[in-house]
């Protein structure tokens, strides 16, 4: 593909990609509601929220996890996510002809830490961009389906809406949800993890710590 062409589709796909819903008023010290995490293993990234946040009429799949105070969320493609050692034609698949998507979520009884390979960014959020984001995340779901195992014994692969591609990438995905929450993040262009904590990096409501 030439550099006009792959120019030419990001345009395209930037401009026939879902509006995002009009963000809430940016948090200040006075109306923190709640403090979320994003995760960054090096290529992924994901969104831990508590599980005392959540109505009862939304995210009933909370319900496979039961013994859990955070839930982590991230999305990516449905053939290429759930394999831990993926063959070279799934992981081109998935970057250039694009598929299906699923969320994985992980049920921890304590918040994540950093750790080897691993950043947490921490992100105040107001009560209303905590609600918008916990919606987004519900409205990911695609239902009824059944879950299935997840990467470790303590979560699930569900079927999820959207289509992945490398330029709708799970890095993409958790950048449009922290936008609709509020978070003074400007999604465009957003492929990489190293991209999205580089935007987060300076943001007054967020604490990146670094993985040891």
């Amino acid at each position: 593909m030439s550099i006009r062409a792959a120019a030419l589709a990001f345009v395209w796909l930037t401009a026939c990609g879902p509006a995002l819903p009009e963000p809430p008023p940016a948090t200040t010290a006075r109306d923190r509601a709640a403090t979320i995490q994003v995760t960054a293993n090096g290529w992924h990234t994901g969104i831990v929220v508590p599980v005392a946040a959540l109505a009862p009429d939304i995210l009933p799949e909370r319900a496979d996890f039961s013994d859990a105070r955070h839930l982590e969320f991230g999305w990516g493609d449905a053939a290429y996510f759930p394999t831990p050692d993926p063959p070279p034609g799934a992981v081109l698949r998935a970057a250039f002809a694009g598929g299906p998507a699923v969320l994985h979520v992980t049920g921890h009884a304590h918040r994540p830490e950093p750790g080897q390979r691993r950043d947490v960014v921490e992100i105040d959020l107001t009560a209303a961009g905590l609600q918008a984001l916990l919606q987004a995340l519900d409205a990911t779901f695609e239902r009824p389906a059944m879950s299935r195992p997840g990467l470790d014994p303590k979560s699930r692969f569900y079927p999820a809406t959207g289509r992945f591609s490398l330029l709708n990438t799970c890095n993409s995905w958790t950048a449009r949800k922290l936008a609709t929450a509020g978070v003074n993040l400007d999604p465009t262009g957003v492929i990489t993890a190293g991209q999205l904590l580089s935007r987060l990096d300076n943001l007054p409501q967020a604490l990146v710590i670094p993985a040891s």
